[in-house]
C-alpha cells in the first residue's frame, strides 16, 4: 500500500479555565438585559400616539392608494 500523508495531527483542545462557565454567565445576563431594553422600547413606541398617527397616514397612502 502506498504510503498516505494525513497531514499533521490534531490539536489538541484547549484546556477549560475556570472563568469559562462565568463568561457564559456573564454572556447570558447580557443578552437578556439586551431582550428587555429592546422590549421596553418597542413597548414605549407602541405607547406613543405619534406612532399611531404615523401607522394611521401610512397606512391611508398605501391601502386607498392615494396620490400626494
Amino acid at each position: 500500500m502506498p504510503d498516505v500523508d494525513y497531514g499533521p495531527p490534531p490539536a489538541r483542545p484547549r484546556d477549560s479555565t475556570p472563568f469559562d462557565g462565568l463568561l457564559f454567565v456573564l454572556l447570558a445576563i447580557l443578552a437578556v438585559a439586551v431582550l428587555v431594553a429592546a422590549a421596553i422600547g418597542i413597548f414605549k413606541a407602541l405607547m406613543s400616539p405619534w406612532l399611531w398617527i404615523a401607522a394611521v397616514i401610512a397606512w391611508g397612502f398605501f391601502h386607498l392608494n392615494v396620490e400626494v
